[in-house]
């Protein structure tokens, strides 16, 4: 079943390096054509603290995005990797 378009929702924003404010996109799914024509979403996720809406209403807006866009041209700066955890060296700790 080809991938007709890529499902993001917005998870917050950040300022990039033109010092312009831009979306940050989470990938929740895509959007894919059956044998028979017909398109079907596949999620696999959904946000659980989307960005309110404009216009004040509950709501979560998906976006869709072209699958062939590569990566790059659709990357959001990278979350920040958490400093790696070391064990304590100390024998009298039983963990």
């Amino acid at each position: 079943m080809p991938v007709i378009g890529k499902i993001a929702a917005p998870g917050g924003k950040y300022q990039g390096d033109d010092g312009q404010e831009k979306t940050r996109w989470i990938h929740c799914g895509v959007l894919i054509r059956t044998a028979d024509g017909k398109m079907r979403l596949k999620l696999d996720a959904i946000p659980m603290n989307p960005e309110p809406n404009q216009d004040g209403k509950p709501g979560l807006w998906f976006a869709v995005f072209d699958p062939q866009q590569t990566d790059r041209q659709a990357a959001t700066p990278p979350a920040p990797t958490p400093a790696p955890v070391t064990k304590d060296k100390d024998p009298d700790i039983p963990f």
